[in-house]
């Protein structure tokens, strides 16, 4: 299935639907299209409540976001969030 929403909707569903990451409260919220600020926002949330597997996603992303590599990054969160839903199933 292919999701035609621009790429900064899908991030931010990704993090906020699925991660359920909240904006700090140190922090204002980012511009909707400025989809790297919620990446770093989102995590500096997760290291604060200790979530490693999801900064470790979040940390790649992040990777994949210097390199201008949005399809990548769009197939990262996707693969991360069928996996987590796999894994809860269980």
């Amino acid at each position: 299935m292919y999701d035609h929403r621009p790429p900064t909707e899908i991030i931010a569903s990704h993090l906020y639907g699925w991660m359920c990451v909240g904006t700090p409260s140190d922090s204002s919220e980012p511009s909707q299209d400025d989809w790297q600020a919620h990446l770093h926002n989102a995590r500096h949330h997760v290291i604060l409540t200790g979530e490693t597997d999801l900064q470790a996603v979040i940390d790649r992303a992040l990777r994949l976001a210097e390199t201008g590599a949005v399809e990548d990054l769009l197939t990262l969160l996707a693969t991360a969030e069928t996996t987590a839903a796999r894994q809860r199933r269980r």
